[in-house]
């Protein structure tokens, strides 16, 4: 008579499992920052370019976010060139206003402020514009 030997699966701890960074999911995805997962004031983008991001002032909020004070605080993305597209765009943010009596930049992305675009809350509306090389620009607004 033979004995068969049978391996048991090997358990895994749940500490050990990572999730898939969401790039790999869409590689088109060229700026990714979960501001709940940010530690120190120089880390790498959660995309597949991982760009080189400095924080300037902005705080932790102990709640899975980032508290900017509406003045002087900003991420730093540098100046590469796949951000700074030339077609389509899309721009997602999760953001929770304090105050709506000024604008207030979400993202922005200017050149010597003669090119580029910026998306913000602009007096309790949002408001994205475009601004190209030759002068044009493209203004779209909505209501928070």
């Amino acid at each position: 008579m033979s004995s068969t030997l049978i391996e048991r699966p090997r358990l895994i701890p749940v500490q050990s499992i990572q999730a898939k960074p969401v790039w790999m999911l869409d590689p088109s995805l060229v700026l990714y920052l979960p501001l709940w997962n940010i530690s120190g004031d120089v880390f790498l983008s959660q995309d597949a370019y991982g760009h080189t991001v400095t924080r300037y002032g902005a705080t932790p909020t102990g709640q899975g976010g980032m508290d900017f004070d509406g003045t002087d605080d900003y991420l730093n993305c540098g100046n590469s060139n796949i951000l700074r597209p030339t077609s389509a765009l899309s721009i997602m943010a999760w953001i929770k206003p304090d105050v709506s009596n000024a604008a207030h930049d979400i993202v922005s992305s200017q050149l010597g402020g003669s090119s580029g675009y910026y998306f913000e809350n602009n007096v309790g509306q949002l408001e994205f514009q475009y601004m190209g090389t030759s002068g044009a620009t493209r203004t779209d607004t909505a209501i928070l």
